[in-house]
């Protein structure tokens, strides 16, 4: 206890000096969130995010607590929320041996750190995902991915079962928009048309998979309304020929396509 109200005290001293400062006011925050009191802790990111409500570290402390608090759909809109930052991604689609291959990098900033994620996704004739590789790096740390799926759509991950996930169709790439390409392949839907899938989610930065529920609903030829996290997270994605988003509203536009 002592040294809890010694970190507040410590913090607030900070504040009175420089009470615009971003680091500072999320750090308010952060004893709060040691002590698993997360209501207070928000409290705290809010205020945090009313100085830049696209403070990346306060919005995604603000979704370790929806987390920790049971809110799972929160919890999803705010971390994705939390790495939609400048940067470029290029990717393409082949087909080779009856497969698709799904390839791309991508090089951006998270939390002021850069980084630059190469992926690959393999797909059989029915794009069912049955193989995806992500590499490369984030701030000092290596990046290293293998995913691996059975006809049974049981997944591993780096050779680990993770049963979460059984079942689950696509690979969903949490830092990236190219693979709502797969589901919107694989259903080819009318336009009207809406169906429910499940999706193992590779999250960022933690690179854990668990599964998302998601909606495609096929609005007109080149527009699909995408939800996710229970309808917490709703956005109208264009998307050109090939299937591939070309916009996603306000977190991600192409420049070029071919």
């Amino acid at each position: 206890m002592e040294r809890f109200d010694e970190a507040i005290a410590e913090i607030n001293q900070a504040y009175r000096l420089d009470p615009l400062s971003l680091i500072i006011n999320s750090e308010l925050g952060s004893p709060y969130l040691y002590r698993r009191e997360y209501d207070q802790a928000m409290e705290k990111y809010r205020k945090a995010l009313e100085l830049d409500p696209t403070f990346t570290i306060a919005i995604y402390a603000l979704a370790v607590c929806y987390e920790q608090k049971g809110m799972y759909d929160q919890a999803i809109a705010e971390y994705r929320r939390s790495i939609y930052l400048p940067g470029h991604e290029a990717c393409c689609l082949l087909s080779q041996s009856e497969r698709w291959h799904l390839a791309g990098t991508s090089i951006f900033s998270h939390n002021d750190q850069p980084c630059r994620l190469e992926y690959r996704v393999v797909c059989d004739a029915s794009w069912n995902t049955t193989a995806a590789r992500v590499s490369g790096w984030l701030g000092p740390a290596d990046v290293e991915i293998e995913l691996t799926v059975d006809p049974e759509h049981n997944w591993r991950l780096n050779g680990l079962e993770r049963p979460e996930v059984v079942g689950c169709i696509d690979i969903d790439l949490n830092f990236s928009p190219s693979t709502n390409l797969l589901p919107i392949r694989r259903l080819n839907l009318a336009v009207g048309e809406e169906s429910e899938v499940k999706a193992a989610w590779l999250r960022f930065p933690s690179f854990e998979l668990e599964p998302l529920s998601q909606i495609y609903r096929r609005v007109d030829e080149s527009t699909y309304r995408y939800e996710s996290g229970g309808g917490s997270f709703v956005a109208d994605l264009k998307v050109d020929g090939v299937g591939f988003v070309t916009s996603y509203p306000g977190i991600w536009q192409a420049e070029t396509a071919t």
